[in-house]
């Protein structure tokens, strides 16, 4: 009774007829057994609007909302299939409360939107709900689709442009495959991504967004990408482009100390070599190759902080030697202080000490030696520290660009 009554209440299950309900599992699950008796003459064809006949039955089951506690309640549906007359295309009748794309009703996607509306895991839905995990995520996509719109026209009445932007790629599935993304700092909120990270992808994203919606960017934060900055540069001239921390430190770890580690590790390993030609000590061999492998594995312990160091770690870098023999390598430049000086840009009181050798040390950074068989790498470009050092100073205060172009 109570369940016709429910029908016969709701203008979506008035097409349909309440058969019975079936107890099954010991009580633990109860099926509600609904036909259709929508009329055929208020059915149309879909493709060209002509009259249909009913030419088969299909049935579904919906997973509902259960109503006692611990019991799992579901729809069984029994609907028409239906033939047109005029085109002869078969489709089938509509269920109004099935939740699109899913299996089950708009009353149990409320339900579990009730939970996820209070930021509970999908992982915890899913226990209490016992609906597939694919299906919560899909209803909670639509959610976030429905506050992210809800959001966006929210600032575009208030007549909202970005003034701060950063750009990154970041990896899809696995393998070497990438995607790009453009976010607003200032809120948050992503504005675009799209697949690829080459400078044909990124470029999509000038041509897919209003270019009056970014005049009022004043800085882009980016890694060291080329295709990046030149693209930025010319879509966008009047925004200045911020290189972040970890990437300026992040590179230079690589190319600066790693390249440095490596040369210094060849010496000792040479240095084997020709002792062990001349007939020297056994001593003094096996000297340079312990040499040669704590160089080789002392990359870590380059890139770590001073303060991170154990007494051990930090009596192992003695041994390396390589700034020393640099011919431009600045008076006072440490081995021990490479960490420190690599954050020395974004430490308030280093600040006009960092510009004075950041330069000298992107220009005395030597070239990797290669094979003899192999081309030589090319040397830095005159206009490196230029590059990295602009694109640094940027992302400093006014009176700290002052005091740095001052000394």
């Amino acid at each position: 009774m109570l369940i016709e009554q429910i029908i016969a209440n709701n203008p979506s299950l008035q097409p349909y007829e309440y058969i019975n309900t079936e107890i099954v599992e010991d009580g633990h699950r109860l099926v509600l057994h609904l036909a259709s008796r929508k009329d055929t003459a208020e059915e149309r064809c879909p493709y060209c609007n002509g009259h249909v006949h009913i030419c088969g039955s299909c049935s579904m089951r919906l997973r509902d909302m259960p109503v006692y506690a611990g019991t799992r309640q579901d729809l069984e549906i029994a609907y028409h299939r239906y033939r047109c007359q005029s085109c002869a295309r078969t489709f089938c009748e509509g269920i109004p409360f099935r939740y699109p794309e899913t299996r089950i009703s708009e009353r149990a996607a409320s339900w579990i939107s009730s939970f996820l509306r209070f930021n509970i895991p999908i992982s915890t839905v899913q226990r209490i709900t016992g609906v597939h995990w694919d299906t919560i995520k899909h209803i909670q996509k639509e959610i976030m689709d429905e506050a992210v719109a809800d959001r966006r026209m929210e600032l575009l009445m208030q007549g909202y442009k970005p003034k701060h932007l950063a750009v990154d790629e970041f990896a899809i599935h696995k393998g070497h495959s990438y995607a790009t993304c453009v976010m607003d700092l200032d809120t948050g909120y992503v504005l675009w991504v799209g697949k690829g990270r080459t400078k044909a992808d990124f470029s999509i994203f000038f041509h897919e967004m209003d270019m009056d919606y970014l005049s009022e960017v004043e800085a882009v934060a980016m890694d060291m990408n080329a295709s990046y900055n030149a693209l930025v540069s010319e879509h966008m001239p009047w925004a200045q482009i911020v290189y972040d921390r970890y990437h300026m430190q992040a590179q230079f770890g690589k190319d600066v100390l790693g390249a440095v580690r490596l040369d210094e590790a060849r010496k000792h390993r040479d240095n084997a070599r020709q002792l062990k030609e001349d007939g020297r000590e056994r001593s003094e061999i096996k000297e340079e190759k312990r040499l040669y492998s704590e160089v080789k594995r002392a990359r870590c312990i380059l890139l770590a902080g001073e303060s991170s160091l154990s007494d051990d770690e930090a009596s192992s870098l003695q041994v390396f030697r390589a700034f020393s023999a640099l011919p431009q390598a600045p008076p006072g430049f440490s081995v021990r202080r490479i960490p420190q000086q690599c954050c020395a840009p974004w430490r308030k009181e280093s600040q006009v000490f960092c510009f004075l050798i950041f330069p000298q040390w992107i220009l005395c950074r030597p070239c990797p030696q290669k094979k003899p068989s192999e081309k030589p790498y090319p040397p830095p470009p005159e206009n490196a520290a230029a590059y990295m050092y602009t694109g640094l100073l940027r992302g400093l205060t006014p009176a700290a660009q002052a005091a740095a172009f001052e000394t």
